[in-house]
């Protein structure tokens, strides 16, 4: 019988945490240990895959002592603070920083086979939270000479059940509340909008080949490969919500230093693991509309 490969996810009642924690659970080679903070709130993920799964207490359990216990063969890092709700520096780059500089101290330690982060394609100067995910790469690949390390650079994803203070819902719940002015920036920036199943998706292709590869670092950039404008995008979710009462004030919110215009993704890695896209953004945009119309 082949032996099971324990997984240690962080963020695991995130939004991407969550959906990820949804989709591994049906291969049964895995066994998934989440890290569990006092008052984490798990209701995205599968009531049934709930209660099969085994959860540790953080930061109250000794990490050291669960990872000799339970073996653990990978860490798959979705912990994440991006700093929307104005958080102070020290609460960014707790789940940012510091927590996956513990989780790598222990993976060193324990002869852990592999490493998976969630990053950003942002420039560090853009804001205190891709300044703290920059900071970590960098450790991520001084690890790396130890064991394998995969660092994933995500471009916009979005989905049924994301934070709400995200853009994309964001955007649609406003339309959907037919609020009367919506403020944006000028809307030239050009972004990858992915679904979150595809990132998903994609993420279960590197966790294959993470494990099968015994040392070294590997940058993946996860996206759809089309790039969109903000302002196209919030001119196609406007007419999927059937909105004619919302006033789009393009250019009232100041662009932010350091922004990114344009997203030039490399997928070849990527591609090369067998990966494509399963969703067109317009695709994507209706499930996640029609999701919030239910739950409205």
């Amino acid at each position: 019988m082949q032996k099971k490969v324990n997984i240690l996810i962080s963020g695991g009642s995130g939004f991407l945490g969550s959906n990820l924690v949804n989709f591994l659970y049906k291969n049964k080679k895995y066994n998934l240990y989440l890290l569990k903070r006092s008052g984490s709130n798990f209701s995205r993920i599968n009531k049934y895959i709930l209660r099969r799964l085994y959860f540790i207490q953080y930061p109250n359990r000794n990490l050291a002592k669960i990872f000799k216990a339970k073996k653990i063969d990978c860490v798959i890092h979705c912990a994440t603070n991006y700093g929307s709700k104005k958080n102070s520096i020290s609460e960014i780059i707790q789940p940012n920083l510091i927590l996956p500089m513990q989780l790598l101290d222990l993976c060193y330690l324990n002869n852990v086979r592999c490493f998976l982060n969630t990053d950003t394609v942002l420039d560090k100067r853009v804001s205190n939270y891709s300044l703290s995910k920059s900071q970590f790469s960098e450790w991520l690949r001084h690890y790396s000479k130890n064991f394998t390390c995969s660092n994933i650079k995500i471009e916009h994803f979005f989905g049924p059940g994301d934070n709400e203070t995200k853009f994309v819902i964001s955007t649609i719940k406003s339309f959907l509340n037919n609020k009367k002015d919506l403020n944006f920036t000028l809307g030239t920036q050009k972004r990858d909008f992915i679904f979150i199943d595809d990132v998903v998706s994609a993420m279960d292709k590197i966790l294959t080949y993470s494990l099968k590869k015994r040392v070294g670092y590997d940058l993946f950039e996860v996206g759809s490969g089309k790039n969109v404008s903000i302002k196209n995008i919030v001119k196609m979710i406007k007419i999927i919500c059937k909105n004619t009462k919302s006033k789009l004030n393009f250019g009232k919110i100041p662009m932010r230093k350091n922004e990114l215009f344009k997203v030039n993704l490399n997928l070849k890695k990527l591609k090369a693991l067998k990966w494509k896209p399963k969703y067109t953004l317009e695709n994507s945009l209706k499930k996640t509309i029609n999701y919030y119309k239910k739950n409205k």
